[in-house]
């Protein structure tokens, strides 16, 4: 559960920061929504693949 932890914490972050980043790059209406999720789910699973806890 520690690790699982770790994940979303990471993928958190990164989303949040792309929700702050999105806006000054240009990103609007679905893409401020879409933007961040894709951005969680990709970390999520690149955190989990290099830190092994991807089961």
């Amino acid at each position: 559960m520690n690790g699982l932890r770790r994940v979303f914490t990471i993928a958190g972050v990164a989303a949040l920061a792309s929700l702050v980043l999105a806006p000054a790059v240009g990103a609007q209406g679905a893409g401020l929504l879409f933007i961040p999720l894709a951005v969680f789910a990709l970390a999520a699973f690149l955190t989990a693949a290099f830190t092994h806890n991807l089961h």
